[in-house]
């Protein structure tokens, strides 16, 4: 096994690489027999340096990406991109300050939003937005947020769709075109204060009116709205699960915690089915998430959820519900130690679900893909059973999903993002566990 380290702007790279050194770059010979599940830790980047304090910069590095041929993260003042082919560092996008949020989804060529600060200095302004190509380690094109729309970073979403990537928050909203650049809208629908976008193959915006919460779809030629839906009165909050099939999640509580009921809707606007969040206390993993919740998992016919666990010492379960019905399909509780065991969605796999199982202190954690029809568990990745097993992965990946955990290819990429100061110093920022990097 040979360490190979390197330093890049977000700071010191552990890179771990199978195999002897080959020179010649040639493929690896074939081996016969089932691939195997045994996992290891692949790559660990170090946090950045940062400091808490009024005159200290603390620093972010949202934003976490994976395509058939690299990986890409937020990094300290930079989007840093790895090849997934042998994990070793590809290209850096370095920006003028730190990543104040950046899209959660990709594009299918490979293309991310990121917001930025003007500069590298204590309460610098996010008034950058610009469009990454992760395939190619470029930024595409960047366009200034006016001052009036840029916070500190507060509160801001960024969603990007095949057509439109686009910056939303309490100071206002802008649409840009993915290619070109070219700006389609700079303010919320008319009649409505606020707008959180959702990207994905179309992008939907949530937006917050006067008395009511509404989702849309623009043209992205116009920015205009093409489709509005009203969700029901009654509710504090709202997010966006899902584009399509639409789920909306939806709070009756003022303190805008969690979501307490999922909604699903028809192609018509009718409410189909209503899942009651709160009877086993089940995590959508929405508050912290920036308009949308990545703790629930929707298919064109399932939404995915888990329990909360009751105890330390209890296991939680994850549970299956048919999207028009609104009916409970089945649970499947984590396999449990005298610490419990903690079920995390963390993507669709067709119709199916890909979860992670924590570790516990003796337990090491697991990636585990669930069958659609009936909760079956099949085991993708398991890292070793020892004392203390999951101390890396710790605070990487947690029940509210604060960063979306990533899965593809036999390999689980983990990454935080900050903001990292003197307590986070012997912390990862980004984690890469899997059985190795050919496959």
């Amino acid at each position: 096994m040979v360490a190979v380290l390197a330093l890049i702007a977000a700071g010191a790279v552990t890179l771990l690489q199978d195999g002897e050194a080959n020179p010649e770059g040639k493929p690896p010979a074939a081996s016969a027999g089932p691939r195997s599940i045994e996992g290891r830790e692949l790559l660990r980047v170090a946090a950045p340096e940062g400091r808490l304090g009024h005159t200290s910069r603390m620093v972010s590095a949202p934003g976490s990406w994976v395509t058939d041929t690299h990986y890409a993260s937020g990094a300290a003042d930079a989007v840093q991109g790895y090849l997934t082919a042998t994990g070793k560092p590809a290209w850096t996008v370095p920006l003028d300050g730190s990543i104040c949020e950046a899209s959660r989804d990709i594009t299918s060529t490979g293309k991310v939003a990121v917001v930025w600060a003007a500069a590298k200095k204590v309460r610098s302004r996010c008034t950058e937005f610009g469009v990454i190509d992760v395939n190619q380690g470029r930024l595409l094109w960047r366009a200034s947020i006016p001052a009036g729309k840029a916070g500190l970073g507060l509160d801001l979403n960024v969603g990007i769709s095949e057509e439109i990537a686009a910056v939303g928050g309490p100071d206002g909203t802008l649409g840009f075109a993915v290619g070109s650049g070219k700006q389609v809208w700079d303010e919320p629908l008319e009649g409505c204060l606020a707008e959180e976008h959702v990207g994905g193959r179309e992008l939907f915006t949530m937006l917050s009116c006067p008395g009511e919460f509404r989702v849309a779809k623009r043209d992205p030629q116009t920015g205009r709205a093409t489709w509005q839906y009203s969700v029901p009165k009654g509710y504090r909050g709202a997010w966006i699960v899902s584009g399509d099939p639409l789920v909306l999640a939806v709070t009756t509580k003022s303190d805008l915690i969690d979501a307490d009921r999922l909604l699903t809707v028809s192609a018509d606007g009718e409410v189909q089915a209503t899942i009651d969040l709160g009877g086993e206390n089940y995590t959508a993993g929405c508050a912290d998430n920036d308009g949308t919740c990545d703790a629930t998992v929707t298919t064109k016919d399932t939404v995915y959820v888990a329990a909360n666990p009751v105890g330390f010492s209890s296991a939680n379960h994850i549970a299956a519900f048919d999207i028009r019905t609104g009916q409970r399909k089945w649970t499947s509780t984590a396999p449990s130690t005298h610490e419990g065991g903690t079920f995390i969605p963390i993507r669709a796999e067709g119709d199916g679900l890909i979860a992670y199982l924590e570790p516990t202190t003796r337990r090491g954690s697991h990636v585990v893909q669930f069958a659609p029809a009936d909760g079956k568990q099949t085991a993708l990745l398991r890292m070793p059973d020892r004392l203390m097993a999951g101390a890396s992965e710790s605070g990487l990946i947690d029940a509210e999903v604060p960063d979306p955990a990533l899965f593809r290819d036999g390999r689980l990429y983990l990454h935080r993002s900050g903001a990292f100061n003197e307590y986070t110093a012997d912390s990862p920022m980004t984690l890469v566990l899997g059985t190795g990097w050919r496959r």
